[in-house]
């Protein structure tokens, strides 16, 4: 079969499949979508943890056994 052809018989399955082809492009165009919306979401991420961890200078890194903030008495403390 000539390429010519081919491309011939797949427009033609194309057009006489019109809601298989319409459900087949906006599954495509979803997909694309979302993999652009979390690539999006991921990059902010990093870029504000980059920023706030940056404020800390580069020899500087804290670990706390408890939240900041997060207890309002002792009690509550030595519960957890």
């Amino acid at each position: 079969m000539r390429p010519l052809d081919t491309l011939l018989m797949s427009m033609g399955a194309i057009v006489s499949n019109k809601l298989r082809s319409t459900l087949t492009l906006v599954g495509i165009v979803a997909g694309v979508a979302s993999i652009i919306a979390v690539m999006t979401a991921i990059s902010v991420v990093q870029g504000t943890l980059e920023r706030e961890m940056s404020v800390l200078g580069a020899q500087t890194f804290q670990v706390q056994k408890w939240p900041a903030g997060g207890f309002h008495s002792d009690a509550e403390r030595r519960k957890a």
